[in-house]
C-alpha cells in the first residue's frame, strides 16, 4: 500500500500556511499601529513647533511626550523609523546600540527648552530602554566641568553622533546645536557613554582644549550669525624635528646653477590651483610641516567683531576662511588651529592620483 505524504492533507496544508503568514501578519498590523502613532504625532509636533502661544505649546508638548513614550515602549519599535516627524531629529547611533530623539519649544522671552529620548540597549534586559532627558534647569553653574545624566542633561538639539573606540571603550561624541537667546547661540560637542543598563551618561574628559579636564565644549556665538561644526575628513599640518636641520639666513633662498633666483613657473601656479589646496603654513626653524588627512571635527575659529567687545559673546562670528579641528588620537580629542579645509580629502589627494577625465568632456 502506498501511502499519501502529509503534505497531501488539506488540514495540515491549513495549518502550515497559517503558522507560515501569523509573523507576516504580525509585522503588518505592528505596522499599521506605528503608522498612527506617527500621524498623530506628526499633528502634535508641529503644534510643538509653531503653535499660537507658549501655553498652547507646551500643552501639545505634554501630549507629544506621552504618545511618544507610549509608541517607544512597543516591541520592535526600534526598528520604526517615525521618519514624518520633520520637527524632530532622530539619531540612530552608527553601531544601532541606541536611537537619540531631541526637539526643542521655543519660549516667547526668546529662549528655549529642550526635550529627548534615548531608546538604548540593555544587556542585562536583552531589550531597548526609555530614558526621558530632562534639560538641566541652571546652565550658568560651569555645565563645561560636569557629569551629567538623562535626570540633568545639557539640552540641545543633536545633529550627528560620532563613535570612536579606545581600550574597549566606546564613545559617542554628539554635535548638537541650542539656541540660547535673541543674542546669542552656541554649539555643543558632547561626548555619550552607556553603562550595561543602556542608562547614559553625558560627560568626559577627552578633550585637550580650553581647561584641564574639560567634560564638554561649548561655543557661544551672534545669534546673527552661522557657524559650521561637522564631522568629515580633512587635512592638518603636524609639527616634526628635522634630523639634519641646515643652518641658513634669513631671506637665503635656493638658487639655479647659472646664479639666477628660482622664480615659481605658471604651471606651478595652475597646479596649485588645480588642486585647490590653502597656502602651507612656515614651520619653526629647525622643524618640518607634514601634511596628514584624517577624520575630525571641524568648525569655525569666532573672534569678536572689535576688540573692545572681547568677552562679550553677542559679538562674535566665525573669521573668514580660518578653521579649526578636533582629532581623536590615542583616546583624546585633540585640539587643531589650523586645518586645510578648503575642501574634504578624499583618496586622490595627489594629482598624479586624481583619475583622468574621460575624452570629450
Amino acid at each position: 500500500m502506498v501511502r499519501k505524504p502529509c503534505f497531501a492533507n488539506p488540514a495540515l496544508i491549513m495549518l502550515f500556511m497559517f503558522i507560515t503568514m501569523l509573523p507576516v501578519h504580525i509585522r503588518a498590523q505592528e505596522m499599521s499601529e506605528f503608522r498612527e502613532y506617527e500621524d498623530s504625532l506628526a499633528v502634535l509636533s508641529q503644534k510643538v513647533f509653531q503653535g499660537s502661544d507658549e501655553a498652547a505649546r507646551y500643552e501639545a508638548n505634554e501630549a507629544f511626550i506621552s504618545l511618544l513614550a507610549e509608541a517607544l515602549s512597543l516591541n520592535n519599535s526600534f526598528r520604526y523609523p517615525f521618519d514624518s516627524l520633520k520637527t524632530v531629529n532622530i539619531l540612530p547611533s552608527p553601531d544601532k546600540r541606541f536611537r537619540l530623539i531631541t526637539w526643542m519649544l521655543a519660549k516667547d522671552d526668546g529662549t528655549y527648552q529642550y526635550f529627548g529620548f534615548i531608546q538604548a540597549f540593555s544587556r542585562r534586559k536583552n531589550d531597548y530602554e526609555v530614558y526621558f532627558l530632562t534639560d538641566l534647569a541652571d546652565k550658568s553653574d560651569a555645565p563645561e566641568m560636569r557629569i551629567l545624566d538623562h535626570k540633568n542633561w545639557y539640552g540641545a538639539v543633536y545633529y550627528n553622533i560620532i563613535l570612536t573606540r579606545y581600550n574597549g571603550n566606546r564613545y559617542y561624541t554628539l554635535l548638537g546645536w541650542e539656541g540660547h537667546n535673541r543674542l546669542t547661540t552656541k554649539k555643543v560637542i558632547e561626548v555619550m557613554t552607556l553603562r550595561s543598563n543602556g542608562m547614559p551618561r553625558f560627560g568626559q574628559s577627552l578633550f585637550r582644549y580650553g581647561q584641564p579636564q574639560q567634560k564638554r565644549v561649548i561655543f557661544e556665538y551672534s545669534a546673527l550669525a552661522s557657524m559650521n561644526l561637522r564631522y568629515e575628513k580633512q587635512h592638518y599640518y603636524i609639527k616634526k624635528k628635522k634630523l639634519f636641520a641646515r643652518e641658513s639666513s634669513p631671506g637665503q633662498h635656493r638658487r639655479n646653477p647659472s646664479g639666477d633666483q628660482r622664480k615659481p613657473g605658471i604651471f606651478s601656479f595652475m597646479t596649485r590651483w588645480m588642486r585647490q589646496d590653502a597656502p602651507k603654513p612656515r614651520a619653526p626653524r629647525g622643524y618640518r610641516l607634514s601634511r596628514k588627512a584624517a577624520d575630525m571635527i571641524v568648525l569655525d575659529h569666532l573672534v569678536p567683531l572689535n576688540p573692545s567687545v572681547t568677552g562679550q559673546r553677542q559679538f562674535y562670528v566665525p573669521e573668514g576662511n580660518i578653521m579649526c579641528g578636533f582629532v581623536f588620537d590615542h583616546g583624546k580629542w585633540k585640539y587643531i588651529e589650523d586645518i586645510d579645509a578648503r575642501n574634504p580629502a578624499h583618496r586622490y589627494d595627489k594629482p598624479s592620483k586624481r583619475p583622468k577625465p574621460e575624452r570629450g568632456l
